[in-house]
């Protein structure tokens, strides 16, 4: 007697599209567009040059933040695609690094004057557990696509003095929710 075994081929083909996390950060959220207290937009930008429209603001197209720890500092990487309300053919690929994430206790105590933003009254008492980051301008851009194709802008924080940070958190940069 004779026993054949067919033998067995298997394939497989795996593709991303939209939101990839990056597997070195110890979390990753998806950016959406938040609907706050006080506007619809995902990126406002103020005093930009004339031709970029002065103040401007921006609905996402995608946006990723990712949190990182490297020796006991936290970080966030932000970046995205936004086009500009005004123009949907102009818009920002951004990416913005943040670093020194601090409890409010920490951020409360630093030498300098440190405060939270709450324009829209949303925090409660939740400011007490938010992070507080500041960017880190080394790295930190926008670059234009469509009409904007060809500008660059380097973004670093404000205000200059670090009296706010960039927040997250629930209730945290006026929004009601937290991002992941």
């Amino acid at each position: 007697m004779i026993i054949v075994t067919p033998s067995v081929s298997v394939s497989f083909e795996e593709t991303y599209s939209g939101f990839e996390p990056d597997p070195e950060a110890y979390a990753n959220c998806e950016g959406v567009q938040p609907l706050n207290g006080g506007a619809d937009w995902g990126l406002a930008l103020f005093d930009l040059p004339g031709s970029l429209g002065g103040e401007a603001l921006y609905n996402v197209v995608f946006s990723q933040v990712s949190f990182y720890e490297d020796n006991d500092v936290l970080g966030v990487l932000l970046t995205g695609t936004f086009y500009s309300q005004d123009n949907s053919n102009a818009g920002w690929h951004i990416n913005i690094p943040l670093t020194n994430g601090l409890n409010w206790e920490a951020w409360s105590n630093l030498t300098e004057i440190h405060t939270y933003k709450d324009d829209f009254n949303l925090a409660g008492n939740n400011y007490l557990d938010w992070t507080y980051y500041l960017v880190n301008s080394e790295g930190a851009y926008l670059e234009g696509w469509g009409d904007y194709e060809g500008s660059f802008l380097s973004v670093s924080h404000a205000p200059v003095s670090g009296f706010i940070g960039w927040q997250h958190g629930v209730g945290a940069n006026n929004v009601g929710q937290t991002l992941v």
